[in-house]
């Protein structure tokens, strides 16, 4: 069948798993997580934006949230992250059951300066976002 046994599938797998070895993937994985989570714990100290962080090896996600108290999800504020982001030339997903976790997935190639330089734009939208919903709750108030 198609995806059961195709042998091109088979030997385009066998040759991934390879080149995962030989250049020691899952190694730059946990390397990557590392990373991330030390800047994304960080953050959740400082911006309250973040409700949680949570990830395993290069694959994290930042819940956004209106209220830590509630958890109220900061759906909105996600997708304008999303697309500052990615005006800023970083692309990262959201998703989640709200829309409000924002997915960090780097590619397991990426140069530390490359990964340096996403998460310092993502810090500075993130930053922005919290900021305005700040100053919005201030308004209401």
């Amino acid at each position: 069948s198609t995806f059961g046994g195709n042998p091109v599938a088979c030997a385009a797998a066998l040759k991934a798993i390879e080149i995962m070895e030989r250049n020691n993937l899952n190694q730059r994985a946990e390397q990557i997580g590392e990373i991330t989570m030390a800047h994304f714990r960080r953050w959740k100290e400082t911006y309250p934006i973040i409700g949680d962080v949570r990830g395993l090896g290069a694959m994290v996600g930042v819940e956004l949230v209106r209220d830590r108290e509630t958890k109220e999800p900061a759906t909105r504020e996600t997708e304008a992250v999303v697309q500052e982001a990615l005006r800023r030339g970083v692309i990262v997903p959201r998703c989640g059951l709200y829309g409000n976790v924002i997915r960090f997935l780097n590619p397991l190639t990426i140069a530390d300066a490359e990964l340096a330089e996403a998460v310092d734009v993502l810090e500075a939208v993130i930053a922005e976002a919290d900021g305005a919903l700040a100053r919005a709750g201030a308004a209401t108030t």
